[in-house]
């Protein structure tokens, strides 16, 4: 039971903080927004409505925020890790830094309310796996990016080679 509560009131106080750190939206920038997204739809780029609104600019706010009171810029090595797996924006980082501390909190709270035996065994385990998560996904999107560039790369020399003799 306490540690239902425990989970409660974690997730409660992390979801208080993101509602707070959350920027109130002018009348400009909703006009603006409606904008973009008409021109969007209006060029036909084939997007669907919902991703034109879900960007990772809009994602990132919130933790961006948060990374502010720790330092002013993302961590270098983690930006050349993202750039590594062909994620560029400079929005990335804070929403990995974002998945890495919510992802524990959401999954921990999860395990905290449906498992009733071993809960805080479950608990804790689910929280060093589900912070360790984005890593590994980081990790694979890596080695599958390499293997993408490795297995193209006798095309581009074809390419290349043919471009050059003609």
């Amino acid at each position: 039971m306490l540690t239902m509560v425990v989970g409660a009131v974690l997730f409660a106080g992390l979801l208080t903080l993101l509602l707070f750190i959350l920027p109130n939206p002018s009348a400009a920038s909703v006009l603006l927004d409606e904008v973009t997204q008409q021109e969007r739809h209006v060029e036909g780029t084939g997007r669907p409505v919902w991703r034109s609104a879900v960007s990772a600019d809009f994602l990132a706010k919130p933790f961006a925020a948060f990374r502010r009171f720790f330092s002013p810029t993302p961590d270098p090595a983690l930006v050349r890790r993202l750039m590594l797996a062909g994620y560029r924006k400079p929005a990335h980082p804070d929403i990995f830094l974002g998945a890495r501390l919510a992802l524990p909190a959401v999954l921990g709270l999860s395990v905290a309310l449906l498992v009733s035996n071993n809960t805080f065994f479950f608990f804790i385990l689910t929280l060093g796996l589900a912070f360790f998560l984005p890593d590994f996904w980081l990790s694979h999107a890596i080695n599958k990016r390499r293997e993408k560039i490795r297995l193209s790369l006798p095309d581009a020399l074809d390419l290349l080679s043919s471009f050059h003799t003609d």
